[in-house]
């Protein structure tokens, strides 16, 4: 059985800041509430966002489904 990635479009203007996406993340893949162990990274102040994802990330999408403000969204699968 082989795991699909999910398809995630990423929008940093909605980008809040929050870390809501590096906290799941960091959650479900090393057991810890902490942002740096997470598979994505997002840096930048306000206006000026960047969202970026490790070779690592597994492509759960858990990070889309937690994310709050339209900055990270899940695909639709069309298959």
């Amino acid at each position: 059985m082989t795991s699909k990635k999910a398809a995630i479009s990423i929008n940093p203007a909605a980008c809040t800041l929050c870390r809501n996406c590096q906290l799941i993340c960091s959650l479900t893949n090393a057991g810890v509430f902490n942002p740096s162990a997470a598979n994505l990274r997002i840096e930048g102040y306000e206006d000026c966002i960047t969202i970026d994802f490790l070779d690592a990330c597994k492509g759960c999408g858990l990070c889309a489904e937690f994310c709050m403000y339209g900055a990270l969204l899940k695909e639709e699968s069309h298959t």
